[in-house]
């Protein structure tokens, strides 16, 4: 499940550039610039509620959005919409389009006026086109049950107080075009339109103070009265307008949108006409238009795109920026109480992504408020979803999709030792085998610091080991003796150091056997063993018993890492007698 924030992206001209040309010249410039020049001081999205249709406002196109950027929704000339979740790029004759989920709650909105203070929508006096396949014939199981928003500005509700609507009414046979304002509600043109399912088709709307009038594809169909209400410039502008739905993405057409177009002049009979030509000829599927609407329509049925299976069913963000909420982010809607969800964030849909933050599900409710906590992406897209951790290595499923890019079937993804989250948690490279590296140059490899719970990028102060003797000599079967192993700061934790036993004196025959790693508990500064010097049966010298200290990464040794212990021998050789006698010959 994923959201998009505003992010402005430059927009391939090449496609839209000839369904432009209507605009251009319908403003009358001469020559005309191409485009047309964009000044929001002559737009007149901005006039006063009150007070008549500007004669400054110069006509111009506002906003196009073609569709077919990966980053997904960003019109050329305008910024991207204000919320927008749960979409889906689709095939399109021109490329791609644009879906809301017919499964999900979905929502496109985009501003009225654009945070670099150009216009992209005008209520008073305007044309909108658009190019639009449904899923569904009139009548039909999946047409509109309610009326459903093509293009709307603001909301209805029971006091009447602001709504701009171009409707598709109940059955999805005809169209309405209507507003709310000071507690009336208004239609100004109603008309049927034969809606196919899975073919393309072109729609446009005009209006004006004086008349409006509805165009598909490329013909007017019909006209009607002038706009005389609309949403109070401060309702427009914090709602926004939205395309396909209503603004609580309840609401909405299961259709493919393309081509979408706003401009602050009615655009005359022969502009609609010639925009419609060029855009059926841009698509190149026919010599005619009437053969390239056919072409348009072949191919498979309106398939919905499914979202990954990674348990997000019934999960979406419902999205809120700038006036709208002073702040980048919004609600998560679907989730359960206690469990754990992770947001990832990025300025554009092909990543880099982040993880953002954790949030968990609010007792008593089924959504969550967040804000977006990343300071350098104020504009870009959001995705939730539930921790899941397939491989138990401590990432969510999610986050190694998108943001370490590491197996989901291995905790160890570069098998170097130290599982995916450690590394990451650390700031190691867990697609590289680096577990023999030593980044913080304390002499501890990066595996041996992960062994033994150490941080990596932390310089560890080591602890030097000396060995003291309690005694010089030891008597074979006498008292014991006592090596000493001695260790400075840190103490904190456990150690275990290595020791050689070397004689010429044998662990194990000439004392009691001593095992060759001695483990200081945690806090300990010292530990000690004893020697234990055995009686043997043999005559021989006396031997010594040396303990050395053996190298360590964990450690280090102190200038007296070796003690000596001498055993003196005490078997003494046997006597024989020899028996003579006296009186043998």
């Amino acid at each position: 499940m994923n959201t998009r924030f505003r992010h402005p992206v430059l927009r391939r001209l090449a496609a839209v550039l000839p369904m432009l040309l209507p605009f251009v010249a319908a403003a009358q410039f001469a020559p005309p610039p191409v485009p047309p020049a964009l000044d929001w001081t002559t737009d007149g999205v901005s006039a006063p509620d009150g007070a008549p249709w500007p004669a400054s406002a110069v006509p111009q196109l506002l906003g196009a959005w073609p569709f077919d950027d990966p980053s997904l929704l960003a019109g050329y000339r305008s910024d991207a919409p204000v919320v927008s979740s749960n979409l889906f790029l689709v095939p399109s004759p021109w490329g791609y389009g644009v879906r809301l989920s017919p499964d999900l709650p979905s929502s496109l909105r985009l501003g009225v006026r654009q945070v670099n203070t150009n216009g992209d929508f005008s209520v008073r006096n305007g044309t909108v086109s658009l190019w639009l396949r449904p899923d569904w014939s009139p009548g039909g199981p999946l047409a509109p049950s309610v009326a459903t928003p093509l293009v709307e500005v603001g909301s209805p509700g029971a006091a009447r107080t602001g709504w701009w609507a171009w409707l598709v009414n109940p059955g999805g046979h005809e169209v309405q075009f209507l507003g709310q304002a000071r507690g009336q509600e208004v239609t100004w043109l109603r008309a049927p339109v034969a809606f196919r399912s899975n073919q393309w088709m072109h729609l446009a709307l005009t209006w004006s103070p004086t008349n409006s009038a509805l165009y598909v594809n490329g013909a007017r169909v019909t006209q009607g009265a002038g706009v005389t209400h609309w949403p109070a410039l401060a309702e427009r502008s914090s709602g926004g307008w939205g395309l396909g739905g209503d603004v609580t993405g309840l609401r909405r057409l299961r259709a493919d949108f393309d081509l979408l177009l706003t401009a602050n002049h009615p655009l005359p009979a022969a502009g609609i006409a010639g925009q419609f030509a060029s855009a059926v000829a841009s698509q190149g599927s026919g010599a005619t238009p009437e053969g390239a609407l056919a072409s348009m329509a072949a191919g498979s049925e309106f398939g919905a795109p499914t979202l990954p299976a990674n348990h997000r069913s019934g999960l979406w963000i419902e999205s809120a920026l700038g006036a709208m909420s002073g702040a980048p982010g919004g609600w998560l809607r679907g989730t359960t109480a206690g469990v754990r969800y992770e947001i990832f964030a990025a300025g554009a849909m092909a990543g880099p992504w982040s993880l953002d933050q954790s949030v968990v599900g609010t007792l008593g409710q089924n959504w969550t408020a967040f804000s977006l906590a990343s300071p350098d992406i104020p504009n870009g897209f959001a995705v939730a979803s539930p921790f899941a951790d397939a491989d138990a290595d401590g990432l969510s499923d999610e986050f190694e999709r998108r943001v370490s890019r590491t197996s989901i079937a291995s905790a160890d993804s570069d098998d170097d030792g130290m599982p995916d989250g450690w590394e990451v948690q650390h700031g190691l490279n867990p697609n590289e085998g680096d577990g023999h590296k030593d980044p913080d140059g304390d002499g501890i490899v990066n595996a041996l610091e992960y062994l033994h719970g150490r941080n990596p990028g932390v310089r560890d102060l080591l602890s030097l080991i000396s060995v003291v003797a309690s005694t010089a000599t030891l008597v074979e079967g006498g008292a014991t003796g006592k090596f000493t192993l001695r260790r400075t700061a840190p103490l904190t934790e456990a150690l275990q150091v290595g020791v050689d036993w070397t004689g010429p004196s044998v662990n194990g025959s000439d004392y009691s056997l001593l095992l060759p790693l001695i483990t200081f508990p945690a806090g300990a500064s010292e530990v000690s063993f004893t020697v234990n010097p055995l009686v043997d049966g043999l005559d021989e010298k006396d031997e010594s018993v040396i303990v050395t200290v053996q190298r360590g990464l964990l450690y280090g040794r102190n200038t007296t890492y070796s003690g000596k212990m001498t055993i003196q021998d005490v078997d003494r050789p046997l006597a024989f007698l020899d028996v003579v006698d006296p009186e043998a010959s």
